[in-house]
């Protein structure tokens, strides 16, 4: 694993989270939700970086407003093979 710094005022880090833990874990969702987003990750992948199943990452990316249904046929392609995978 890689450690990033970053200078952020106090009250964005405060909007973060209450502890260190709590604003790792926001910023790391955030920046996976924004690849998927972007369609540089499945959701797939976004689920394993995010450590939780795929139906949860589709109820976390539909919660922030990011539609779920939004692929390209590669992406649909790599989703059936994620599926098909023991």
């Amino acid at each position: 694993m890689s450690a990033v710094t970053l200078d952020l005022d106090q009250d964005l880090l405060a909007r973060l989270g209450d502890s260190l833990a709590e604003v790792n874990r926001t910023l790391r969702e955030l920046a996976v939700l924004e690849l998927y987003r972007r369609h540089a990750v499945t959701g797939s992948q976004g689920a394993r970086l995010l450590g939780i199943d795929r139906l949860a990452f589709m109820r976390l990316a539909s919660a922030r407003s990011i539609p779920v249904i939004d692929s390209t046929p590669e992406q649909w392609q790599a989703e059936l093979d994620a599926i098909e995978a023991p």
